[in-house]
């Protein structure tokens, strides 16, 4: 990693690196490691904010998104995302979400969803966190990020890429 090029004698003590990101997923940390037999020792951080390129589709354009009530009017009339690259949907209609990463995983199916606080990702690019919940508990819901792009994003998980889906248009 180019972390070395600044750091060139911790170059040679390091043997492990990890890459972990904040609850709020603003910013990606870099641990770098030299582990000998049992002993794991922290030899360097570095600590990168992520910008809002996730959200920000040239392709797509802005819709409304001063509130709440603009994001349901949205996700109303607009009821079928898809993200082409890996096959999957989000499906309102059906309270249906099509995420995996084998071709066995059975779709998450929905009862309700809520739509989180707004916030800015930049001067221009807005999104909120869109929990989706199985049933009335709070508990197993699926995280996705919607952005005023009129697209969902889920972070990547383990070995699955980012997710990234587009409103299908009618």
């Amino acid at each position: 990693p180019s972390f070395f090029n600044k750091y060139k004698k911790l170059e040679k003590l390091c043997n492990f690196w990890a890459i972990g990101i904040s609850k709020n997923q603003k910013k990606q940390f870099y641990f770098y490691f030299r582990l000998d037999q049992k002993k794991l020792t922290l030899l360097g951080l570095e600590v990168d904010r992520l910008t809002d390129v996730l959200f920000a589709n040239p392709e797509a354009s802005f819709i409304p998104f001063k509130n709440k009530n603009d994001i349901e009017n949205y996700l109303r009339d607009h009821q079928l995302f898809l993200d082409k690259e890996q096959n999957a949907t989000i499906d309102l209609a059906k309270k249906e979400i099509i995420y995996y990463g084998f071709p066995a995983d059975n779709p998450f199916i929905f009862d309700h969803y809520e739509i989180g606080e707004i916030e800015e990702n930049s001067s221009k690019i807005k999104s909120a966190e869109i929990i989706f919940y199985p049933n009335e508990s709070k508990e197993d819901g699926f995280i996705t990020y919607f952005s005023n792009k009129g697209g969902f994003l889920v972070y990547p998980m383990g070995v699955r890429p980012p997710y990234f889906y587009d409103v299908v248009k009618k």
